[in-house]
């Protein structure tokens, strides 16, 4: 089995020499070199067994321990920069090694956001993890100091104290029975070790025991914040839609005053969604109504836009063809008149667009066919 990690050098408040950081990520590394090596093969075990499901679902945790492990190496590499670190540097790199997996404000894996623990002791559960795939997989005795795994237990009881405290209050006292029932048999081992007994038989169900329910805690925690943040994503969006909503009321208020024929599209109303619902599948498919109304408000208000915009462009139109008979010198009274009943139309409420086409094109027309030589003409006359 892979010898144990290095414990992170110096403190939080008392970061440790340039040369103890660099012993300890040498050490670091070759143990997430070793420890990957070791899942590999538990990997191939699992997967010569007739019913590999069970053992799978476990391998996959230790994999996703290890995972944050060699993510927060990566951190400690880059921060280290292959030596050049001064106070500033050295205080990040003592961040990275006594700061939490999943409070380092970088992103990492999905199972660090539940991993309240520094490197040093995600080593530990990776330890009894992998102890644990080993021992019910038969492959290997497991083979460490039983005072370190005595210590290791010791310090996994106080992180399970903690994480049953993130725990749902009707949820806590029956982990903390089980909690409190894994410091007592621990206790019990340590003392009967003193004694000059062989506990190792017992160690090892006891690591699996609580590796076990760490292990629970930990995708149970990661699960609640997931299912957190979905509902205040779902919170937020109801929120835009219904502030969106009553901008497109006005809007399409605004068109139909303005234009005729003014788009046919209604405008969705959130409420009738109904209020945002618990996290689990009705949160999911609430969602995906929420972006379809979402969808649906970007058709309404494009197309609403379009039918302003158009008006917009035939005044400026309307503006172009005054200012070409202007040039033209053209007192022609049929041309007048279709630029006056242009004119007239685009200034009613509605105006009606359908109208105004035709009329303008006319307009167009009748200036095309001025004959050319009439301004030249009259301005020789």
């Amino acid at each position: 089995m892979t010898a144990a990690a290095p414990w992170p050098p110096g403190a939080l408040d008392r970061p440790a020499s340039p040369e103890q950081y660099l012993a300890y990520l040498q050490a670091l590394g070759q143990w997430v070199a070793d420890r990957r090596a070791e899942l590999d093969r538990l990997d191939q075990a699992i997967l010569a067994l007739p019913e590999p499901a069970g053992p799978t679902a476990d391998l996959m945790v230790a994999l996703s321990v290890w995972q944050a492990i060699q993510h927060r190496y990566e951190d400690l590499t880059k921060a280290w920069d292959s030596g050049r670190v001064g106070p500033v540097e050295l205080r990040r790199l003592a961040q990275l090694c006594w700061g939490r997996l999943d409070d380092d404000g970088t992103p990492g894996p999905q199972t660090a956001r539940g991993l309240s623990v520094h490197v040093g002791e995600a080593c530990r559960l990776s330890d009894a993890l992998t102890a644990q795939l080993t021992s019910s997989l038969r492959l290997t005795p497991v083979n460490t100091q039983l005072s370190l795994r005595l210590q290791g237990l010791r310090a996994q009881a106080e992180r399970l104290r903690d994480q049953v405290q993130l725990e749902p209050p009707e949820r806590r006292a029956d982990l903390m029975r089980e909690v409190e029932d894994i410091a007592h048999d621990t206790a019990e081992l340590a003392a009967k070790a003193d004694r000059g007994g062989d506990i190792g038989g017992s160690l090892g169900p006891m690591e699996i025991r609580a590796a076990t329910l760490e292990r629970d805690l930990i995708k149970g925690n990661a699960v609640r914040r997931q299912q957190a943040d979905q509902l205040e994503e779902a919170r937020k969006l109801r929120a835009t839609l219904e502030k969106r909503e009553q901008g497109l009321v006005a809007l399409v208020a605004e068109v139909k005053a303005a234009v005729q024929p003014s788009p046919k599209y209604a405008v969705p109303h959130v409420g009738a969604l109904g209020p945002v619902p618990a996290p689990g599948p009705e949160l999911t498919a609430y969602q995906d109504k929420l972006a379809q109304v979402g969808r649906a408000y970007d058709t309404v208000e494009q197309a609403n836009r379009k039918a302003l915009a158009e008006l917009g462009e035939l005044r400026d139109y309307l503006a172009l063809l005054q200012g070409r008979a202007a040039q033209a010198q053209a007192a022609d009274p049929q041309v007048t008149a279709l630029g006056d009943q242009a004119a007239g139309l685009l200034d009613r409420r509605p105006a009606p667009l359908d109208v105004v086409r035709p009329v303008l094109d006319a307009f167009r027309n009748l200036l095309n066919a001025l004959p050319a030589s009439a301004p030249a003409a009259r301005r020789a006359s």
